[in-house]
């Protein structure tokens, strides 16, 4: 079981998770976003970037992750450092057996 954190109106607010999950802050965003993905339980993630054809723009991470709160960022490259265009792209959160996609959008 992991513990996520994030601002509250009163101050900041706690939740314990029983799953994964991904959260995208701003959104959209010019020039970067941070993803911040809480794991109930250790094992193996891959966070990926996708364009609106399904198409693998970037690996943003991938390997074994112990349980908890992991923050990483997206500045709109692809896994070539190339800028990508502005436009929808989709994150996919893969952790065990779940998978949880997101809607981030790119301003240029």
């Amino acid at each position: 079981v992991a513990t996520l954190s994030f601002p509250s109106p009163t101050g900041v607010a706690s939740v314990t998770l029983t799953r994964s999950i991904l959260c995208v802050s701003p959104n959209p965003f010019s020039p970067t976003t941070s993803i911040t993905y809480a794991l109930a339980r250790p094992g193996a993630v891959h966070l990926t970037v996708y364009d609106i054809t399904g198409r693998q723009i970037a690996i943003l991470a991938s390997g074994p992750h112990a349980a908890g709160e992991f923050t990483t960022t997206w500045d709109g490259r692809d896994g070539a450092w190339r800028e990508v265009a502005a436009g929808t792209y989709f994150l996919r959160l893969q952790a065990g057996d779940l998978r949880q996609t997101c809607r981030v959008v790119l301003l240029r």
